[in-house]
């Protein structure tokens, strides 16, 4: 899989905590678009471990015509 990890950072006063990342593509069944994205897992997390949270760099909501509750595709990329 293409892992990579982002170490913790501060950046002036502000602190990031450190995340691995998976590289992925998603898509919707709603669209014939495919979307270049990063599952992301965060070092500290206010989500569940039944939230897959996931970054892009469009908004995916727009891109593939999906809400909250709609079934996406994600294809981890190897």
């Amino acid at each position: 899989l293409q892992s990579f990890r982002l170490e913790e950072k501060t950046v002036g006063e502000n602190k990031f905590g450190g995340i691995s990342c998976l590289k992925a593509v998603l898509s919707s069944d709603k669209s014939t678009l495919k979307v270049n994205c990063l599952i992301v897992f965060p070092d500290k997390s206010t989500h569940g471990k039944d939230v897959l949270e996931i970054v892009a760099g469009e908004n995916l909501r727009q891109k593939l015509a999906v809400r909250d509750g709609s079934k996406v595709e994600i294809s981890v990329k190897t």
